[in-house]
């Protein structure tokens, strides 16, 4: 799945050898690892996320994002990265090793949940990139998550939270 920076031009792809995967850009090697599980680039500027694990072995578990080629501490888990519409945010999905759902957005960890809605009420930044909102479960309840700050616990969110075009 070839992608291009919209910004400066340069293409992203990822190429598999024996024992390796390598992230390129333009041809040129920026990220190597073991497995490469997701290569996101935003809709404008040119920050690189990549969710890449050093050993094939460790599974999930052993998976974490990447930042321009360099690790971002606690993402250990990483399953999925979501990138602001500016580019300068993100935020990533996490599996803990109890297996909980963690959230780290801007490296900054939020609570563990019991589950993250990624079907309905896909989790995501609004169009001014200012505010991050995401439905998480706990114990039955669904809570709105925005920027980090948890909603009162409801028995259920019937439609997919908006956000206004300024946060």
């Amino acid at each position: 799945d070839p992608q291009f920076f919209l910004e400066g031009g340069g293409l992203v792809t990822v190429a598999q050898v024996p024992g390796k995967m390598s992230v390129l850009v333009d041809g040129k090697s920026v990220l190597d690892a073991a497995t490469i599980a997701s290569v996101r680039v935003p809709a404008t500027g040119r920050k690189l996320a990549v969710i890449a694990g050093k050993t094939a072995s460790a599974g999930l578990a052993g998976q974490q994002l990447f930042l321009d080629g360099k690790a971002v501490a606690g993402t250990e888990g990483a399953q999925r990265v979501y990138l602001s519409p500016d580019g300068k945010r993100h935020a990533v999905l996490c599996r803990t090793k109890a297996n909980s759902l963690v959230m780290v957005i801007d490296g900054v960890k939020g609570s563990e949940y019991s589950g993250v809605d990624e079907t309905s009420h896909v989790p995501f930044f609004s169009a001014d990139s200012a505010t991050f909102t995401y439905v998480a479960y706990n114990a039955g309840l669904a809570f709105v998550v925005t920027n980090g700050k948890e909603s009162p616990g409801y028995q259920s969110v019937a439609a997919k939270p908006v956000a206004s075009p300024r946060g």
